[in-house]
Protein backbone atom coordinates (compact mmCIF):
# COMPACT_ATOMS: atom_id res chain seq x y z
CA UNK A 1 0.00 0.00 0.00
CA UNK A 2 0.71 3.98 -0.25
CA UNK A 3 0.80 5.51 3.00
CA UNK A 4 0.47 9.47 3.39
CA UNK A 5 1.85 11.89 5.85
CA UNK A 6 0.62 15.52 6.20
CA UNK A 7 2.18 16.20 9.83
CA UNK A 8 6.42 15.69 9.16
CA UNK A 9 5.54 11.31 9.98
CA UNK A 10 3.95 11.88 13.17
CA UNK A 11 1.10 10.15 12.30
CA UNK A 12 0.35 8.34 9.24
CA UNK A 13 -2.80 6.89 6.74
CA UNK A 14 -3.06 4.57 4.03
CA UNK A 15 -3.83 6.10 0.60
CA UNK A 16 -4.34 3.09 -1.40
CA UNK A 17 -3.86 -0.90 -1.55
CA UNK A 18 -2.99 -0.87 -4.90
CA UNK A 19 -0.60 -3.78 -5.50
CA UNK A 20 0.70 -2.09 -8.96
CA UNK A 21 2.81 0.13 -7.26
CA UNK A 22 4.60 -2.97 -6.64
CA UNK A 23 5.27 -4.69 -9.88
CA UNK A 24 8.13 -6.62 -8.92
CA UNK A 25 8.95 -7.11 -5.62
CA UNK A 26 12.74 -7.61 -5.34
CA UNK A 27 12.74 -4.77 -7.96
CA UNK A 28 13.51 -0.76 -7.01
CA UNK A 29 10.39 1.46 -6.03
CA UNK A 30 10.60 5.08 -5.61
CA UNK A 31 7.71 7.68 -5.13
CA UNK A 32 8.46 11.11 -5.16
CA UNK A 33 5.34 13.76 -3.79
CA UNK A 34 5.43 16.89 -6.07
CA UNK A 35 7.06 19.84 -3.75
CA UNK A 36 4.51 22.47 -6.10
CA UNK A 37 1.27 20.59 -6.06
CA UNK A 38 0.56 18.15 -3.10
CA UNK A 39 -2.04 15.85 -4.83
CA UNK A 40 0.53 14.85 -7.77
CA UNK A 41 2.35 11.96 -6.84
CA UNK A 42 4.73 9.84 -9.30
CA UNK A 43 5.67 6.32 -8.71
CA UNK A 44 8.72 4.75 -10.44
CA UNK A 45 8.77 1.19 -10.98
CA UNK A 46 9.12 -0.69 -13.58
CA UNK A 47 7.24 2.38 -15.57
CA UNK A 48 6.24 5.31 -14.51
CA UNK A 49 2.71 6.15 -12.71
CA UNK A 50 1.41 9.58 -11.80
CA UNK A 51 -1.33 10.19 -9.20
CA UNK A 52 -3.53 13.69 -9.60
CA UNK A 53 -5.59 12.74 -6.36
CA UNK A 54 -2.94 12.77 -3.82
CA UNK A 55 -2.52 8.58 -4.79
CA UNK A 56 -5.75 7.01 -4.50
CA UNK A 57 -5.63 5.96 -8.18
CA UNK A 58 -2.57 6.45 -10.79
CA UNK A 59 -2.60 6.38 -14.79
CA UNK A 60 0.64 4.93 -16.31
CA UNK A 61 2.42 7.33 -18.36
CA UNK A 62 4.09 6.92 -21.58
CA UNK A 63 7.84 7.28 -21.97
CA UNK A 64 10.48 5.95 -24.49
CA UNK A 65 12.01 3.44 -23.60
CA UNK A 66 15.96 4.10 -22.03
CA UNK A 67 17.63 1.37 -24.19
Amino acid sequence: GLYRSDDAGTSWRRVTGDRSLRQRAWYYTHVYADPQDENTVYVLNTGLLKSIDGGKTFDRVRVVHGD
